[in-house]
């Protein structure tokens, strides 16, 4: 018994020096997949999914075929198992460069063939190897930089990715192209982005796993993000009255930040809504698994939101599409994402509480019907995010 605990306290010990305090106790609570080291000389078919320090990849052997996917950033993961699907879906490989806090984002692929997964903690493990790896991404068909904003240019630079011609930048931000320098990229169709951004191309990776399809809940349950400059109250307010019209619903608010939170609503409401801050994807990908709708939190009239109809992209399409759940959008902005009444619930300044409760008290032939249409948008904006990966791959060629 002594020793088996001691064999578990080293092991303990060995994950946190390799990959940091942050990633041993996202390990310890969600124990889903094998962390193995992988040989370098080992072949890319796994059953399992293996994660492998940075440094690793510098005695590794890259495949003819293979696609490079680096997220330099310790955000946007939620990205990457869409831009995996559609490499595979082209017969490359894929080899991937994340910070350790998005290991947890594949946890809904079923096969991890032809994946490998290498994982840093901070990206300066990168930058003292920089020429070492600058010669390494050299042996990849094509690399592609899942977040580009400026202050990734001196790892960029560092790393020779402006001098490749084989390498893509995916913007979400449109006024991120000038100031990170890659404008002269476009005419390359080297410069993709979410959403309908000028001066990209459209490629939106909005695949998640093999998500099984569910009816409406008896409890209709609503999913919003808590995030900083939204207005919540037209939800409050809404949800007060459905409240006392006795309606059963329920909303799940999830977010880095307490921006949005429980003191911000009376007793009356207390049992309507849970919060959850700062969670790993697996409990992120639950959240929005067991909800019924998806409330898309931007208003015209709110400064900072106007941008998400113009030069940004909101994560929560994204969710929508690739989970297939009914959106709330205000009108707006509907057509910026590719929803419609047909597909969607539209609200405008003034009806939120009316949109809701409509929501709620659609049968499950309504709301089969607008997922229906949903399901339809999301196959559809794939093959246009393949066929653009494809126009990108020809035009580097």
């Amino acid at each position: 018994m002594k020793f088996f605990l001691l064999k578990k306290f080293i092991l303990l010990i060995f994950l946190f020096l390799l990959y940091g305090s942050e990633f041993k106790k996202q390990f310890d609570k969600e124990n889903k997949f094998t962390l193995k080291k992988e040989k370098s000389s080992s072949s890319l078919k796994s059953a399992h999914l293996h994660f492998n320090n940075i440094t690793d990849l510098l005695n590794c052997n890259i495949e003819h075929n293979t696609v490079l996917i680096f997220e330099p950033n310790n955000y946007h993961n939620e990205c990457t198992p869409g831009y995996t699907k559609y490499f595979l879906d082209l017969g490359y490989n894929v080899d991937i460069i994340l910070n350790n806090l998005g290991y947890n984002t594949f946890c809904l692929f079923n096969s991890f063939e032809n994946i490998r997964i290498f994982t840093f903690h901070k990206i300066s493990q990168i930058m003292d190897h920089s020429k070492e790896f600058q010669l390494i991404f050299k042996n990849y068909s094509n690399i592609v930089i899942e977040t580009t904003e400026p202050f990734n240019r001196k790892t960029f630079k560092a790393l020779g990715l402006f001098k490749m011609n084989n390498t893509i930048f995916v913007v979400h931000h449109f006024e991120y192209i000038k100031e990170t320098g890659i404008s002269q990229f476009y005419t390359q169709n080297r410069i993709w982005s979410l959403g309908n951004l000028k001066n990209t191309l459209y490629v939106n990776p909005h695949y998640f796993g093999n998500i099984k399809i569910r009816n409406k809940n008896k409890r209709t349950t609503f999913f919003i993000t808590s995030s900083p400059e939204r207005n919540y109250k037209d939800l409050i307010l809404a949800s007060e009255k459905l409240k006392n019209e006795n309606l059963d619903f329920e909303v799940i608010v999830i977010g880095k930040l307490k921006v949005f939170s429980k003191n911000d609503l009376s007793k009356n409401l207390k049992n309507n809504f849970k919060f959850k801050y700062k969670v790993i994807f697996n409990e992120l990908y639950k959240a929005i698994y067991s909800s019924d709708y998806i409330i898309i939190n931007l208003y015209p009239n709110y400064k900072n939101n106007i941008n998400f109809g113009r030069n940004r992209l909101t994560g929560a399409s994204q969710l929508s599409l690739g989970f297939y759940k009914v959106p709330l959008i205000h009108k707006k902005f509907a057509e910026f994402y590719n929803l419609s009444a047909e597909n969607s619930f539209l609200f405008d300044d003034s009806n939120f509480y009316e949109t809701m409760r409509e929501a709620i008290l659609a049968n499950c032939r309504k709301y089969k019907k607008k997922q229906k249409n949903l399901i339809r948008l999301s196959n559809n904006l794939y093959k246009i995010s393949l066929g653009n990966i494809i126009k990108t791959f020809n035009s580097i060629f």
